[in-house]
């Protein structure tokens, strides 16, 4: 049985091998070594469908029974304890994480010695769980000292050492240093094309690498000749169905995308779409993302009717598996917001909003989008006529944006004017000419005379006045 599962797993039936998998353990004896070896098949197969709930428990049964079987210090517990703290960084557990490398780190280390290839690939392990964790510096000397140790156990050209280096680069993109991670991922790619050949598995990932780094950079045009180039290899090698091709096809529509071809682009995304669909079934995650890849395509541009359904379908599959308090499911529902607002459904509008503000305080209290969902539900409210709530989420998108932004920031100025005219509406006069005021006199100094903002605020201080009976101070405005 445990044949049949892993040949219907390789093309590509993930579901109905961990079924068969299932099946299997029920016949085995749960504390021997054949149960081991079926958890660790059922732990691979689930984490690929995205069940990593399940994939957790199977490969936690896996470290225990090696633990009982072979004992603490033996080279299966090592790999054991590595991978489950690679699924551990997939659900964001990265304290966890690091402290199971590390213990396959010490073991490893202490079992073979510290010029052991194994040993140096668990330093290249504990970098990049370092590198999830913000921990560049720690990241960045692990990845340099297992790549040093893998270079003298193995060869300067060994595959597995310019892997290291690619892991090398992503920490450099980190921290920012995108020169040095150009220079180094372009040299690194031409060495594995040259030593390897194009269809090996690690000079894919690095020619796809390099092709998301010209994107990132701006650089389309060489972003756009090399997704072409390994977009070609990897259906010709891997198959158009491979998660791998699908994700490259996904960032070409992305290129596309920013050359403003946008019938490729979407293109892009539904073939996409309709694959993982198939091959995962319609509620895997990596659907949800790409529902959530194919809305903000459509949404931005400008078939904002169609964007809607794959926004709603998204958040459909995370809300019944993962919910919604991460950075696409928070920024799904604020996506939805904004087309209700812009179809001038503002009731729905508001109530969306506030959903997303709910999502975007549990991801991140001092996100930007915290202030800007507080400034969406102010001028939505505004718009709508519901005043006194407008009132108040328009005091604390003032004082959020001011504290996080500083006075002077156009989105503090911006959502300073709608503060004032939601006053001005409910006739508090004094507040909403002080307000007025310094919205124009901020402007006038950060943004200069001609900037769209001093005309409305001219504008507002003229209305505010001359409703007042005031006259000549309407006039100075005027």
């Amino acid at each position: 049985m445990r044949d049949q599962a892993l040949a219907i797993s390789s093309d590509g039936d993930l579901a109905r091998s961990v079924e068969i998998l299932y099946e299997l353990r029920e016949l085995e004896d749960p504390d021997s070594l054949d149960a081991l070896l079926t958890a660790s098949n059922l732990g691979v197969a689930l984490s690929s469908l995205g069940r990593l709930d399940e994939a957790e428990r199977e490969l936690t049964r896996v470290l225990e029974l090696n633990i009982a079987l072979r004992g603490e210090n033996r080279l299966e517990t090592f790999t054991s304890k590595s991978n489950l703290s690679v699924l551990l960084v997939d659900l964001g557990r990265y304290e966890e994480a690091w402290r199971l490398e590390n213990e396959a780190y010490e073991g490893r280390l202490a079992l073979l010695g510290p010029d052991h290839q194994r040993v140096g690939q668990g330093l290249v392990n504990l970098g990049v769980v370092e590198k999830e964790m913000g921990r560049f510096d720690d990241a960045e000397r692990h990845i340099l000292q297992g790549i040093a140790t893998l270079r003298r156990s193995l060869s300067e050209e060994h595959d597995r050492v310019l892997l290291a280096v690619n892991n090398l680069c992503t920490v450099l993109g980190a921290q920012g240093r995108r020169d040095e991670e150009l220079q180094l991922l372009r040299a690194n790619t031409a060495t594995l094309r040259r030593v390897h050949g194009d269809e090996h598995p690690t000079t894919m990932l690095s020619m796809s690498n390099l092709a998301i780094l010209y994107l990132e950079l701006g650089r389309i045009p060489e972003a756009k000749t090399a997704h072409e180039e390994i977009l070609e290899i990897e259906r010709r090698v891997r198959g158009s169905d491979h998660p791998s091709t699908l994700s490259t096809i996904e960032n070409y529509g992305n290129v596309l995308y920013t050359l403003n071809d946008y019938e490729g682009a979407i293109a892009a995304v539904h073939e996409v779409l309709a694959t993982r669909t198939r091959v995962l079934g319609p509620d895997h995650p990596a659907v949800a993302r790409t529902n959530f890849n194919l809305g903000m395509v459509l949404r931005f541009s400008g078939n904002t009717v169609e964007a809607v359904a794959p926004f709603e379908k998204a958040l459909e599959i995370w809300s019944a598996s993962i919910g919604l308090d991460h950075l696409e499911g928070a920024t799904g529902v604020m996506q939805l917001a904004d087309l209700a607002r812009g179809r001038g459904d503002l009731a729905e509008a508001v109530e969306l909003y506030k959903r997303s503000l709910e999502h975007w305080r549990n991801v991140d209290p001092q996100s930007a989008d915290v202030g800007y969902a507080l400034h969406q539900i102010a001028i939505t409210d505004h718009d709508a006529g519901e005043l006194v709530e407008g009132l108040t989420y328009g005091r604390e998108a003032f004082e959020f944006r001011r504290a996080l932004l500083g006075p002077d920031h156009v989105d503090t100025l911006t959502t300073e004017f709608v503060l004032a005219g939601i006053l001005h509406r409910l006739k508090q006069w004094d507040e909403a000419e002080a307000l007025a005021h310094d919205f124009h006199d901020r402007s006038l100094a950060t943004l200069g005379a001609g900037h769209e903002h001093i005309r409305m605020g001219r504008k507002a201080l003229f209305m505010i006045y001359n409703e007042q009976g005031k006259s000549a101070e309407a006039e100075a405005w005027r």
